[in-house]
């Protein structure tokens, strides 16, 4: 389905693009627009078949819009699984009022995008409920350009731990992250529970330090994780080495690790 103030199937049905203004411009297929941060949504509106998934980034979406969309998730006949807000101004607040409806019975959400949304600590608290809920249907989330910080993700990693959580796809990437992050990472690799495939941490400052703690985590034999991204991270070959060791320890898992960007002599 679709969700979003200016989209519209017009022609192939595929053309989920922002329609520009103008006489020219035909009407939305599926909401009218109020005003920049509110929107009339239509639930019943299904792109099945299009191959095509709704976005609503960079729409200069604020809190009000959150609320809505929290309705569409408790709502019975929702059928949405994707959702990106990224670039939007939601702030703590729409991220409080958007995980009510990640909690409730009826979300079938699995993916959600709020890459850019100005979250701070706060946010992660609400986001690791939502993940420890027993309603919980999340498998990809983005967070990526968020003021995260070490805090925010040892908050999240709390809901990594849960035996509710499904996420397979966590990316954190500029998230002002250090080395602690990295031992709060390293511990919910190591959980029973652990259902992480794919962990983006490109362009933090992790350096060495942070690596060696990462790489505790990827020597677990509960340790799931295929692909690692650790771009821009600040890894000499002593990080290097540490990743090394733990990929002898637990070759079958780690498919993919991303190293650009880094200083290894």
């Amino acid at each position: 389905m679709i969700i979003g103030p200016c989209f519209s199937t017009e022609g192939t049905g595929t053309d989920l693009r922002p329609q520009k203004s103008g006489a020219d411009s035909p009407e939305p297929s599926c909401v009218s627009v109020k005003s920049s941060s509110s929107m009339i949504i239509d639930p019943f509106f299904s792109t099945e078949g299009t191959g095509t998934d709704p976005s609503l980034g960079g729409c200069y979406l604020t809190k009000n819009t959150c609320e809505t969309l929290c309705s569409v998730l408790q709502s019975a006949n929702s059928s949405l699984k994707e959702l990106d807000l990224n670039n939007n101004d939601l702030q703590d607040s729409g991220m409080e009022l958007l995980s009510i409806g990640l909690k409730s019975l009826h979300c079938k959400l699995e993916t959600l995008i709020l890459a850019g949304c100005k979250l701070t600590t706060n946010s992660c608290e609400k986001l690791a409920s939502a993940l420890q809920s027993a309603n919980s249907t999340l498998k990809h989330l983005d967070v990526s350009n968020n003021d995260l910080w070490d805090f925010g993700v040892k908050l999240l990693s709390d809901g990594l731990k849960s035996s509710h959580c499904k996420l397979e796809t966590l990316r954190l990437a500029i998230c002002n992250l250090g080395e602690k992050a990295c031992e709060q990472l390293a511990s919910a690799l190591q959980s029973l529970d652990s259902s992480l495939k794919e962990l983006d941490l490109s362009n933090n400052d992790l350096q060495d330090l942070g690596v060696e703690l990462l790489s505790v985590g990827l020597k677990s034999s509960h340790c799931k994780l295929e692909t690692l991204r650790l771009s821009g991270c600040m890894v000499t070959d002593k990080g290097c080495s540490s990743l090394a060791s733990a990929l002898k320890s637990n070759p079958p898992h780690l498919r993919e690790l991303d190293l650009t960007y880094n200083h290894p002599t």
